[in-house]
């Protein structure tokens, strides 16, 4: 079984129609494994360089900074205690690596679910190509404009070897683009559509199995 999908070219006009199969784009969603992939991305997108000083590594003099008896106040020794303006901090936060694995059935079975998530909602667009010659935002502002996406949060999914189509879709506002090999789930998901050329389809069938 498949599904066809609408190929037009630059000016949103139909060229003809691509199958997709449908055990890669007809697949139900589940909510909790695309949680649990989106929190993995965004936690190994963490640099984990966060890092607050001790009592023991604040450069202060260690002499005790009062008295032990006969002011009525409490027992301190040192000026790097927490509780002092300037002093460590309790408990704080160090270095450490957030990164976590996802195997690559779940990595698979996740990208299949939010492409077919945005095939069923009618935001999946499939270019004959991209038909972009130079490195210019404005060509690819007009074939935004051409299919009514402009102003909208896009994924732009390339397959064809140009890296013009890179270079005139970076500075768009709330427009995203990658390499078809490159793209996962989440990526996918936190954008409302998704564009793509013919040749980015079949990369994306090759990545899913098929």
């Amino acid at each position: 079984m498949s599904i066809k999908v609408e190929i037009k070219d630059r000016s949103a006009k139909k060229l003809g129609e691509m199958e997709l199969p449908e055990e890669l784009y007809n697949v139900p969603a589940n909510r909790h494994l695309l949680y649990q992939v989106v929190r993995i991305y965004q936690l190994n997108r963490r640099q984990g360089t966060v890092k607050a000083k001790t009592r023991g590594e604040v450069k202060a003099s260690t002499r005790k900074i009062y008295r032990q008896k006969g002011l009525g106040r409490a027992r301190h020794g040192a000026v790097s205690a927490p509780i002092f303006v300037g002093g460590g901090k309790a408990f704080p936060p160090r270095p450490r690596d957030w990164r976590l694995d996802i195997p690559k059935d779940l990595k698979k079975k996740a990208l299949s679910q939010a492409l077919s998530d945005r095939l069923k909602e009618g935001k999946f667009v499939v270019l004959e190509s991209f038909g972009i010659e130079r490195p210019k935002t404005k060509d690819m502002v007009e074939l935004l404009k051409n299919h009514g996406l402009y102003g909208e949060k896009i994924l732009v999914v390339y397959g064809e070897n140009n890296n013009n189509i890179y270079l005139a879709t970076r500075n768009i506002s709330g427009v995203d683009v990658k390499r078809a090999q490159d793209i996962n789930a989440y990526d996918v998901l936190k954008k409302r559509y998704l564009i793509i050329d013919k040749k980015g389809v079949e990369i994306l069938n090759e990545r899913l199995g098929r």
